[in-house]
């Protein structure tokens, strides 16, 4: 099945939402689920909006894809309670909470992005995947760091619009990646805090 919404304006959808199947979301307008999520489908986000899970889904155990757009959330249990998180050309939003993720992230198309607004997003699963990982923040410095504590083979990382990449393992920056902080374009910066590790890249390029 497939929920879209085609208005610009966002959408509230605060009833039980049961996933029979396999189920896309998207469209053009925002979304949010604010009623608790129940199912073991794949969860899959499409289009350019944002699809926001605030509700306690611990009777959701699917695997999310997000394919386009973005998924928010402000606390673990959002996601429910499945093993994988697929970013393909997608977002994978904090929306400033302190939180820990466990699943393990797989990363493809020409990109897979995590936001974080404010706080620190703890991800302790394994990232791996073809797609470059990057991280991002808001416009404060300082404000959006993400902790990587798992064993990782993404191949490059690029940080952005001052976010804060947190190396929390000796494997968080998987050896031989290449590492770009900030964007020229954008005029934006971007942090490494080695916190103690000592990884090999390929290189290390800043910029903005």
């Amino acid at each position: 099945g497939a929920i879209i919404n085609s208005s610009g304006t966002a959408a509230n959808w605060e009833s039980n939402f049961v996933l029979g199947s396999n189920t896309t979301i998207g469209g053009t307008g925002d979304i949010t689920i604010s009623g608790p999520v129940y199912g073991s489908y794949t969860l899959t986000k499409t289009g350019g909006n944002y699809l926001t899970l605030s509700g306690t889904n611990s009777y959701f155990c699917g695997d999310i894809e997000i394919d386009g757009g973005g998924v928010a959330v402000t606390a673990d249990d959002n996601l429910g309670t499945g093993s994988l998180i697929t970013l393909d050309n997608g977002i994978l939003e904090d929306n400033g909470s302190t939180f820990t993720i466990s699943r393990d992230v797989t990363l493809s198309g020409s990109y897979g992005a995590l936001l974080v607004y404010a706080g620190t997003l703890t991800m302790s699963g394994s990232v791996s995947g073809s797609g470059p990982l990057e991280i991002a923040g808001d416009l404060t410095p300082g404000d959006g760091t993400v902790l990587l504590t798992g064993s990782n083979s993404y191949s490059d990382v690029a940080v952005l619009f001052a976010g804060t990449l947190k190396l929390g393992s000796s494997g968080a920056l998987p050896s031989g990646a290449n590492v770009t902080l900030g964007d020229s374009d954008s005029d934006t910066s971007g942090s490494l805090d080695l916190n103690g590790q000592s990884p090999t890249v390929g290189q290390l390029v800043t910029s903005g």
